[in-house]
């Protein structure tokens, strides 16, 4: 199979910080988590589970504005050529966005009028994740295509779309990841997506852990088989930066050691919904621990039965 690489990862998270407690101040308490159906109480268990004090949101600068000033960024790093990106892949959610026809802007704004335009939804919080995959497939399945730039911006409105029951609070942020057959710093080396309609009616106060634990570990387990790796071959498992009670027993089901897991930004950004996985990501190659010839695995969900695993191998740092 065609090797497939990431040739670069960029992200912007706002400056500005809201506080949990000056968010639920917003939100009516028929809104709160049925676990914790007071302000105080959900707070304290953010603070305690989490560590999570406060989000980051954008409160100045219009959504595509803040977009194109990040991917002006990355083109400015010169790893990228504009006029090789034919695809601009999209992933967004309605209730997560402000601009209308944002992936046009951007094709605009960039000057990329030979790009085709896509968009990918459904998955929510593993848009990215199902992205990367789709990406792939584009490159694999049409020879003409040299460079997909997959996208994703979050820029919530309604303090009350924040709250994603006990699983995380969500941020806003902006993130881009550039796909091609070349050769870049990570490799893609697997994945495995499942995707369950049972769960289209979402009930986030309904518990379907039994089911989810089920998925999570098929599809992780579905992505190293994909990838040919065995659980001693992982040295960093990446995840959203959301609720980690479930994953991390099915991580360490695995055989992989749940000291692998990367939790650093669960507490400094908190929950960034489909872009926890390139935000993780970039963080943790470009930390200390992170080494030339490392495999990762990362696991991304979404709540209306979306799972998905993805394993990348770092060609260089």
């Amino acid at each position: 199979m065609e090797a497939i690489h990431v040739q670069s990862i960029h992200y912007r998270i706002p400056e500005t910080q809201l506080g949990i407690p000056e968010l639920l101040a917003q939100v009516d308490p028929s809104d709160l988590p049925r676990a914790y159906p007071e302000a105080v109480a959900y707070t304290e268990f953010l603070r305690e589970t989490f560590d999570l004090d406060a989000i980051r949101v954008e409160d100045g600068l219009p959504e595509e504005v803040f977009v194109t000033e990040m991917l002006e960024a990355m083109l400015d790093e010169g790893t990228v050529d504009p006029s090789e990106i034919d695809v601009i892949l999209l992933a967004q959610e309605d209730d997560k966005r402000q601009k209308l026809n944002l992936a046009q802007y951007v094709q605009y704004e960039l000057d990329l009028p030979g790009a085709q335009l896509m968009t990918i939804s459904g998955n929510h919080c593993a848009n990215l994740d199902f992205g990367l995959q789709t990406a792939a497939q584009l490159l694999r399945g049409d020879e003409r295509i040299r460079q997909v730039l997959l996208l994703g911006s979050v820029r919530v409105t309604d303090p009350k779309v924040r709250l994603v029951g006990t699983y995380g609070v969500i941020g806003d942020g902006a993130a881009a990841m550039v796909v091609s057959r070349e050769p870049g710093p990570l490799e893609l080396l697997g994945t495995c997506a499942i995707n369950n309609g049972y769960f289209h009616d979402v009930d986030l106060n309904k518990d379907e852990s039994l089911l989810h634990l089920k998925y999570y570990t098929q599809a992780m387990q579905g992505a190293l088989e994909t990838a040919r790796m065995a659980p001693e071959d992982i040295h960093q498992v990446i995840i959203q930066n959301a609720n980690p009670m479930l994953v991390t027993p099915c991580v360490g089901s695995l055989g992989i050691e749940e000291s692998r897991i990367f939790l650093e930004n669960l507490s400094r950004y908190g929950h960034l919904d489909c872009l926890d996985f390139p935000v993780n990501l970039k963080d943790y190659v470009q930390s200390e621990t992170a080494a030339q010839g490392d495999n990762i695995l990362a696991f991304g969900t979404g709540w209306a039965g979306s799972y998905i695993g993805t394993v990348l191998n770092i060609h260089a740092i």
